[in-house]
């Protein structure tokens, strides 16, 4: 890069003429020279150069983006699997309805009760179903199986609030880490509009500078030590202008 804006400055002092050719008279002075080379050399390595990188810890905090969504969607996951669950324990406690191990506890307990009183019945030498004490037995069976079932549905409805509250609690940890996240790529984007700003608003002034010194030495080539004079006032407005 700094072979081309060697090249560009050497182009430049080739087309001045010497300062004994006529011309103007004096020449174009080595100092509008030397800062003409330099800042075709400085706009070379401007046009030249990569997008304005940002500081290198927003390079680490990027790094733990996919990491940050990629656990946020774990954890969605898992609260989505909780609250279904939930939803559908809550539908079958509204219904009435026990789970299939409820269920099974349930067919083991009242046959245990009907076969104890069945034998019970038995032993004094009685019909459980034609005895008004067997039939009574029955009936208390029957209660306490409706008990049972009660309780086995109130054991559910806490279950599945229970499972409510931890996916709810999961997706939100889920909505947090996509947060954070999604904060990191903004604050990054946000830098980088502002180095790309300030890398435009610098090669402004870098266009600026060149244009006021081409301007001078063109005066001086032109008109000599009056045109230098001319060229340098038209520069520094230029330089002023924005």
């Amino acid at each position: 890069m700094a072979d081309a804006g060697a090249g560009v400055m050497d182009s430049a002092i080739a087309a001045v003429p010497d300062a004994g050719s006529g011309g103007g008279g004096g020449g174009i002075s080595p100092l509008g020279v030397g800062a003409l080379g330099a800042g075709a050399v400085g706009l070379g390595m401007l046009l030249g150069g990569a997008k304005p990188s940002l500081p290198i810890q927003y390079g680490a905090l990027e790094n733990r983006v996919p990491g940050l969504w990629g656990q946020a969607a774990t954890l969605y996951d898992q609260g989505q699997v909780l609250t279904s669950d939930a939803q559908r324990g809550l539908a079958m406690a509204q219904r009435g309805e026990l789970t299939p191990e409820q269920a099974a506890q349930l067919k083991v307990m009242t046959t245990a009760e009907g076969n104890k009183a069945a034998q019970l019945m038995a032993s004094m030498g009685r019909d459980i179903n034609k005895d008004t004490t067997g039939l009574s037995m029955q009936q208390d069976i029957d209660l306490k199986a409706l008990a049972a079932s009660q309780a086995f549905i109130q054991s559910t409805i806490q279950l599945a609030t229970s499972e409510m509250t931890a996916g709810q609690n999961l997706i939100g940890d889920a909505l947090n880490y996509e947060t954070a996240a999604d904060k990191i790529l903004q604050s990054a984007a946000d830098a980088q509009i502002k180095a790309d700003a300030a890398a435009s608003a610098a090669m402004g002034n870098m266009f600026k500078a060149i244009g006021a010194i081409a301007i001078t030495a063109a005066g001086t080539v032109v008109g000599g030590p009056a045109g230098f004079a001319a060229g340098a006032t038209l520069g520094s407005a230029l330089m002023k202008s924005s």
